[in-house]
């Protein structure tokens, strides 16, 4: 038997890039030899679970949560998903975990963004030994950090772990005044897998026939990104598809591996989230970023990822702008040769139970 790995990461049937991410973890610990399983703890710290009270509280109900809005075929898409991803639903006490896997993997997604940490112990696996721990490409998710507290907890958490590694710069950065440590920034487990393997899990039942745009927007467009998006339908003489990542009018219910066709066949994707970007480039799909109005604190992970492909040009507003702007399949590859050695080479230095020489050409 292989070694044991639980992943810490989010849970739940919602988000495209949580989804997306989750599974190329899970089959970058496979192709190691791993056993695997991602662990649904749903336990939450004392001021998680008064701040989830006073939210159910204080908030009109329909605002609570984006699953509960979700239409039926969607979740199901979802589901269907998830389905490809061993999980284990923990329901014993966090102690008795450390016992039961060889490591533990947090990461990636905003593990470590304390607007979204249930359980600092937990996003931390502080319940586990420290040669146990593993942290892959987690993000925090925001470009600075005000509360006391939460960098009282966040620094405690980092100082956990024998290296570090995260998916932007501005995370690095955080991470270094908060403890004076350097850590690696790697990209994040999702182009770690080739294009030829995440289209083996797409699903194309809802690409719609002919040229289209897609729009995958997670704030709302400007009037000049407004404009901007009716001029490339015009142009492109291409119809519309609009998602997001909760469910709204007219828009279509489509599960993550809908959501890599989706991406794979159309003409442009115009979207403010990472994880249709990080698709784009996978795919050579022509993309357009905006940047959400009022949420520049966001924009971190898309500027580390711009700025690795050489596609800052794709960045709406930019003064370098150039909706045409692509990245060469060739050069793309020579990219994610080099970044792909480097989260190997972290995962060798994070554990020696772990031979990651069948990384490098991707999973």
């Amino acid at each position: 038997m292989g070694v044991s790995v639980g992943i810490v990461t989010m849970v739940g049937n919602f988000n495209y890039g949580n989804r997306l991410q989750n599974y190329a973890v899970s089959k970058i610990y496979e192709s190691l030899g791993c056993s695997v399983e991602t662990l649904d703890y749903r336990g939450h710290s004392l001021p998680s679970a008064v701040r989830h009270l006073a939210a159910d509280i204080l908030l009109p109900r329909e605002a609570t949560h984006p699953e509960e809005m979700m239409s039926r075929e969607r979740k199901d898409s979802f589901a269907r998903f998830t389905s490809l991803i061993p999980t284990r639903r923990v329901d014993v006490p966090m102690s008795d975990l450390a016992s039961q896997y060889d490591l533990f993997s947090v990461g990636s997604d905003q593990v470590w963004n304390p607007n979204y940490v249930d359980s600092y112990r937990w996003m931390f696996l502080r319940f586990a030994d420290r040669r146990q721990r593993i942290a892959l490409a987690p993000s925090i998710g925001l470009s600075s950090l005000q509360s006391p507290y939460a960098r009282a907890m966040i620094s405690r958490g980092l100082l956990g772990f024998d290296y570090l590694s995260v998916r932007e710069e501005s995370g690095a950065e955080l991470i270094k005044e908060l403890t004076g440590r350097d850590a690696q920034v790697v990209i994040d487990p999702t182009l770690m897998l080739t294009p030829e393997t995440w289209r083996r899990v797409a699903n194309g039942r809802m690409v719609p026939d002919g040229e289209y745009v897609l729009t995958y927007l997670l704030g709302d467009k400007s009037e000049s990104q407004d404009k901007f998006v009716g001029e490339l339908v015009s142009e492109n003489r291409a119809s519309l598809v609009r998602l997001s990542d909760k469910a709204r009018k007219g828009e279509i219910d489509a599960g993550p591996a809908e959501f890599i066709a989706l991406i794979d066949g159309a003409s442009h994707v115009v979207t403010d989230s990472y994880h249709a970007a990080v698709f784009s480039i996978l795919m050579s799909t022509p993309l357009t970023i905006f940047k959400r109005e009022g949420r520049s604190n966001l924009f971190s992970r898309l500027a580390t990822l711009t700025k690795k492909f050489d596609l800052g040009a794709a960045v709406f507003g930019e003064d370098c702008f150039c909706p045409d702007v692509t990245i060469s399949p060739t050069r793309r590859e020579e990219i994610l040769r080099e970044e792909r050695e480097r989260v190997a080479d972290h995962l060798g230095l994070s554990s020696a139970l772990l031979d990651t020489s069948s990384l490098v050409l991707g999973v």
